[in-house]
């Protein structure tokens, strides 16, 4: 059957290449219409709106949205570790030594974390966005003085209500800095929409 097929498309190629000639211009006019098609779509449908979103925030802007999204989901992380901590204490689940350890390398991981926001420049020309980023900062900043503050809440001759009091301080700033990522994302897309 591949034989015949052969021959026979051996026997039809000089008028099967002026005939291809036209098929394949009616083959790219279609993707050619596609195309024309994306700008008068852009008017009107949401499909391209969703293709022009992404390519509309400037790439310097949108590489320093995902390094504080990077810097939020570490934060994520480590706030569930101070929590995980913290309840294990009060429980009477781990020890002092277990906890006073795990405090330890979470408040070296707070302050790696103010460290790696502080670095971070926001692109200059959007106002709200480094704005927000300002309220970042400061979150960044509550977030690691509280961890030292967990840490010598831990160690001093209280019952606990000066770590308690910092584990509060603690949240309060997590959720200042997720609500800081949350303005910065709406300041972008506002600015690039």
């Amino acid at each position: 059957m591949v034989f015949f097929t052969w021959a026979f498309v051996q026997r039809l190629e000089p008028e099967v290449i002026a005939d291809d000639a036209p098929i394949s211009s009616p083959t790219t006019a279609p993707e050619d219409d596609t195309s024309s098609q994306d700008p008068g779509s852009d008017a009107g449908t949401d499909d391209t709106s969703a293709d022009t979103t992404p390519t509309t925030l400037p790439p310097e802007l949108e590489s320093f949205l995902a390094g504080i999204i990077s810097d939020q989901e570490d934060l994520v992380t480590m706030a569930s570790a101070m929590d995980t901590a913290n309840a294990g204490w009060d429980a009477d689940e781990i020890s002092y030594g277990e906890t006073e350890a795990a405090l330890i390398g979470l408040r070296d991981d707070a302050l790696a974390f103010r460290d790696a926001v502080v670095l971070r420049q926001a692109p200059a020309g959007f106002t709200e966005v480094a704005t927000a980023f300002e309220d970042a900062i400061a979150a960044a900043e509550d977030i690691a003085s509280a961890a030292d503050a967990i840490l010598d809440g831990l160690r001093a001759s209280d019952t606990g209500q000066a770590r308690r009091s910092a584990l509060l301080d603690f949240r309060t700033a997590v959720e200042a800095f997720n609500q800081a990522v949350t303005a910065m994302e709406a300041a972008a897309q506002a600015a690039g929409g």
